[in-house]
């Protein structure tokens, strides 16, 4: 097995970077959303389906429900205790998604269809007003 490198953590101590566990399956062009106090790590090249979750009290990684859909430069949010994901490009070509889905973690029973956006994209920031 390769030994990934380790994942830098911003912290609010007089570093503003710290290192910590590497993460289980190394990506690029993923999206992350912080749910609980758990940091939740969706898609990506080298990611496709896959969502990591981070536990920064712990210093662990652990896998959690694959999202339904490949995805890179998706856009990832929490709201409402829930995970939510959105757009990005298709795993194996740059061709922009529309598709939207809500996951959450303390009573989750899967992935929920929440879409579509109103148009496709790609490489875009998510976040929550209020």
């Amino acid at each position: 097995a390769t030994t990934q490198p380790a994942s830098p953590v911003a912290s609010p101590g007089p570093s503003p970077w710290v290192t910590d566990a590497p993460i289980t399956v190394a990506r690029s062009e993923l999206a992350a959303a912080v749910v609980n106090g758990i940091v939740y790590v969706c898609g990506g090249f080298g990611g496709g389906q896959l969502v990591h979750a981070f536990d920064p009290a712990s210093s662990a990684w652990s896998p959690a429900p694959d999202m339904p859909y490949d995805a890179h430069h998706l856009g990832v949010a929490a709201l409402g205790g829930r995970v939510i994901v959105a757009g990005g490009y298709t795993a194996d070509e740059w061709t922009a998604m529309d598709q939207a889905f809500a996951w959450d973690p303390a009573g989750s029973t899967g992935w929920e269809a929440i879409g579509p956006l109103p148009s496709a994209r790609g490489a875009f920031a998510m976040a929550v007003i209020g």
